[in-house]
This record gives C-alpha cells, structure tokens and sequence, in this order.
C-alpha cells in the first residue's frame, strides 16, 4: 500500500506599482531599498526658467535679448533608482549623464498620507520675457542638475512616487492518490 505524492512548485512572479512611503523606507532598510525601481503617478514636464542674457552690439544701439526654452519630459513609465535617502527625504535620477552622473530629483513626505512629492523650492517665479517685459509666475519649482525648472503636470492632483515591486510568489500542488 503505497502512498503516492505528486508535488509541482512552481514560481510565479507579478509587478505591482505601490506607493512609497517612510514606513516602507525604514523596514526595508537603504540597501534593499536602492534596488527599486522607481516611478512617478503621472507625466511631468520640467520647463527651465532662466533669465534671457542681455547682450549689446557694438556700434549699434539695439539690445539683443537671448531666451531658452530648454525642458525635460519625465514619463510615468520612467524608471528611476535612489542615489540617497532617509524616511523624510529621497533623491531619486532617472538618467545618468555622458559624463557617467546621476542628477537627482529631490521627493519629500509633505502630508500625513505618507507619500513622497516632489520637493518645491520655488513657488512664485519673476520671469523677463524675449521683449523685456517681467511678469511673475505661480507655480511648484524644483532643483534638477544644478538649475531650477517649473513642475508642469495635468490634473490638480500632484505627482507622488511609485515603486515596482517584484513578487515571488512559490507555489505548490500535489495530488493525493488515498489510502487502500
């Protein structure tokens, strides 16, 4: 009277996009948390904001005004990984440079939900246009690479981080023949 077993393990992996959170930060620890991948909840354009330079032409009066419009599109399928970090604040890079760095965007728990936003440095902005002119601005501001861009995004919700989580799951089945 034998007994007969058959037994299959198999692993099944699924991703999930799941809040960051300090919680998450400080059970995790920072080694096992550098290896996340990171998102963003929604697209963002970063729109650099820089003064035009005033240049004067020699042997003529006129004023040449130079304007850039440089921006930076991050998709919320951009994947990111921490540089450095505590449970209040995490520096996240989404690229590495020719140059081999990795800018960070600087995310900041800012409410009791426990999420991580972007953290806003500038809030009114005074903007000279081509023609001279200066208006100001209202808008979220943020540090990326050394220089300052206007946080432009859809919605009134604002972006907060993500991260993907890999799941394995292990599991087992066996089927039992009964006893004779």
């Amino acid at each position: 009277m034998a007994i007969a077993c058959f037994m299959a393990i198999s692993i099944v992996s699924c991703a999930t996009n799941d809040i960051v959170t300090p919680r998450l930060y400080t059970e995790l620890g920072h080694n096992t948390f550098s290896q996340f991948r990171f998102y963003i909840s929604k697209d963002v354009v970063l729109k650099e904001v820089v003064p035009p330079e005033t240049e004067a032409v020699r042997g003529n009066t006129r004023v040449q005004i130079t304007a850039y419009d440089n921006t930076v599109n991050i998709k919320r399928s951009t994947t990111g990984r921490v540089q450095s970090g505590n449970p209040e604040s995490l520096q996240i890079a989404f690229e590495e440079l020719r140059d081999g760095t990795r800018p960070a965007i600087t995310f900041v728990q800012k409410r009791d939900n426990g999420r991580y936003y972007f953290d806003f440095v500038v809030d009114d902005w005074i903007v000279t246009d081509k023609n001279g002119r200066v208006s100001s601005h209202h808008g979220p501001g943020i540090q990326y690479n050394g220089k300052t861009y206007f946080l432009d995004f859809k919605g009134s919700d604002e972006p907060y981080l993500l991260y993907d989580q890999d799941v394995k799951v292990k599991k087992s089945k066996k089927t039992m023949k009964g006893l004779k």
